[in-house]
């Protein structure tokens, strides 16, 4: 439970600051305010959609999903391996990894297309190694994931767990990626 609670803790990075930027700066639904023309130069270069590779804001979720990805790639390669778990936990954390690690790449690719993809766990030598993947096997690794997911997972939790992926947030989620893809599928 302590290893899917950390394969969560990107979110909170992401919702609470690159998500908001990338999504609401890059669209009309909020506007750029500031003093002077070095205030907020990042946020400056999303309204203004003229991003370079330096842009704190991309750099941030760019490294928060791939944490979040790292850490969810742990928790699917370890569980198994734990001798002493009942089914519905273990299962529950699977799941939970399975819908985060789609939920991480779906940010990915709808901000870069085209990026790198991995399900087992590496190390930092061999990140600096993985070429980008193309954007259509990115999205059928999301999709298995997220059915897996909806299999693995429970309708509802209890009241400590509340706030926990559920089957319902992997259908929704698959929902959402069939939209994003079109008549593409």
């Amino acid at each position: 439970i302590a290893a899917v609670n950390a394969a969560y803790t990107p979110l909170s990075t992401i919702y609470n600051g690159a998500a908001w930027h990338l999504g609401d700066i890059m669209s009309d639904d909020a506007d750029l305010g500031g003093g002077g023309g070095g205030d907020g130069t990042e946020t400056a270069e999303l309204d203004n959609f003229n991003v370079t590779s330096f842009n704190p804001i991309i750099n941030v979720m760019w490294a928060q999903c791939y944490f979040g990805i790292l850490r969810s790639n742990l928790v699917v390669e370890k569980i198994p391996l734990v001798p002493v778990m009942s089914a519905a936990i273990r299962n529950r954390s699977l799941g939970e990894a399975r819908f985060l690690r789609a939920l991480y790449y779906y940010h990915l690719v709808r901000l870069f297309g085209d990026v790198p993809l991995y399900t087992n766990i590496i190390t930092a030598q061999e990140s600096t190694t993985i070429s980008r993947s193309p954007k259509t096997k990115v999205y059928d690794q999301i999709i298995a994931d997220l059915k897996l997911a909806e299999t693995l997972l429970p309708n509802t939790y209890g009241a400590t767990d509340k706030g926990r992926a559920t089957a319902g947030a992997a259908k929704g989620l698959l929902a959402s990626v069939y939209l994003t893809l079109g008549d593409n599928t």
